[in-house]
């Protein structure tokens, strides 16, 4: 009797093993969930960089000064000295907070004048007429700026009064505070 030879292993099941074979094996390291949630982190600090690197934050500079009576109009002036390297930074118009003393009392106002040449301390304290407290405040040359207090400020309740302007002088970027990363974008001054 002819002898038929029987395959041992189906045709399918010989298909299937050699196709399992040629598949690339990927090894699993993260878990789907963990790679979803990496592709997330991955955005938010894509984000946070994106914000560091528009949003500016102000530069400021609290100035001493003194508020002072005007004897004619009975409105109150607030003087501020600048040392001189400083004269560009501010301009007529420019918004300051002013801080009366030690107290919480501030008060937002605009500089109305700046006198553009330099006056020497004694010289400040003669024109302006300061008085031995507030002529301490003037210890080299400076330059003077005006401020005419506006609103609800009493000459004679403020007058002679030592006080702190904020002004802003600049911007700088956010980024710009990061350790190590910030030494490479300084501030940007803004006008």
């Amino acid at each position: 009797m002819p002898t038929l030879q029987r395959a041992i292993f189906r045709q399918q099941a010989l298909q299937y093993a050699i196709q399992r074979r040629e598949k690339d094996i990927l090894p699993r390291l993260v878990a789907p969930r963990a790679f979803l949630l990496l592709w997330l982190i991955l955005v938010f600090i894509v984000m946070a960089g994106f914000l560091a690197w528009n949003i500016s934050l102000p530069i400021t500079r609290a100035e001493p000064g003194v508020i002072l009576s005007n004897q004619t109009t009975e409105q109150a002036q607030a003087l501020f000295f600048l040392s001189p390297d400083q004269l560009g930074l501010i301009h007529n118009g420019q918004s300051v907070q002013i801080q009366v003393g030690t107290s919480s009392v501030i008060f937002l106002q605009k500089i109305t004048q700046i006198v553009p040449q330099v006056l020497s301390p004694e010289q400040i304290r003669q024109q302006y007429g300061l008085d031995a407290s507030a002529g301490l405040l003037v210890q080299q040359p400076s330059i003077v700026a005006i401020i005419k207090l506006t609103g609800n400020i009493s000459a004679q309740q403020y007058a002679c009064s030592l006080i702190r302007v904020q002004i802003k002088v600049g911007t700088q970027r956010t980024i710009s505070l990061i350790p190590f990363i910030g030494t490479f974008f300084g501030a940007n001054n803004v006008r």
